[in-house]
């Protein structure tokens, strides 16, 4: 496993989780 990939995997499940984050706050206002 390249260390790069892993690196992209993480960066990629940590914007979905933020974005989602924000969908959740924004409709909870």
């Amino acid at each position: 496993m390249d260390q790069h990939f892993i690196w992209m995997g993480i960066l990629l499940i940590i914007s979905w989780v933020v974005s989602v984050s924000l969908i959740i706050y924004v409709l909870a206002k």
